[in-house]
């Protein structure tokens, strides 16, 4: 029986304690802080797991060509005899490319793309023509420091989600079938000969970065 009415005591102690104002500040302060530790280990957790993406550099072209509106743009970059192409999981070559980047230029756009799936930072040249679905192909001058007996290039690992290989290879030793759009083959060999073949630059290409004009209709 005793031992019954101290316990009806402690709980009503416990009772007591519980309608306490400071009390309840203190519960809710616990709460909130394990919410934000919460988040804070989950942000963490989520940044470990993330592969970096190197701020892209800016837009560098030749001469004063006029820009052409935002849109989708592609780049064909000739190191010697070969052609840089990328494969991706559908196990077919293409030219580096990207959709519409508002508000970039479509030779800026094609100069992101490829850095974006290449990391490599090429300056854009001349508009060579358009492929099949009108997307404008550029050429674009790479002076990375190797030459066309390069057979593979090492994926950026912000890429390697979308970008199987990078190689370069001899768009004349390619079949229909092994390129993306088996129809755009020749029209990508035409446009390969209008690029004169770059000479070999013994080191890294120096930016010279240009600002981004304001993009003007087509």
């Amino acid at each position: 029986m005793a031992s019954i009415q101290s316990q009806r005591k402690m709980s009503g102690k416990h009772s007591v304690s519980c309608n306490n104002a400071p009390f309840k500040a203190h519960i809710v302060r616990q709460i909130l802080q394990l919410r934000l530790l919460n988040i804070v280990w989950l942000c963490l957790l989520l940044v470990a797991c993330s592969k970096e993406r190197l701020d892209a550099p800016m837009c560098r072209y030749q001469g004063e060509a006029p820009h052409l509106a935002s849109g989708a743009a592609a780049c064909l970059v000739r190191i010697g005899s070969k052609l840089l192409a990328i494969e991706t999981e559908h196990k077919a070559w293409h030219l580096p490319a990207g959709q519409a980047q508002q508000p970039l230029s479509r030779q800026c756009t094609a100069h992101l793309a490829v850095w974006q799936l290449t990391g490599f930072n090429v300056e854009i040249g001349e508009l060579l023509g358009q492929l099949e679905d009108e997307t404008p192909v550029f050429a674009c001058d790479l002076q990375a420091g190797f030459d066309d007996s390069t057979d593979t290039l090492p994926v950026p690992a912000w890429a390697e989600y979308k970008v199987r290989q990078i190689a370069l290879i001899d768009p004349f030793a390619l079949t229909p079938r092994e390129w993306q759009s088996p129809d755009e083959l020749i029209v990508i060999r035409s446009y390969f000969n209008a690029v004169k073949a770059p000479k070999i630059s013994e080191g890294p290409a120096h930016d010279v970065p240009r600002p981004e004009p304001e993009p003007t209709a087509e």
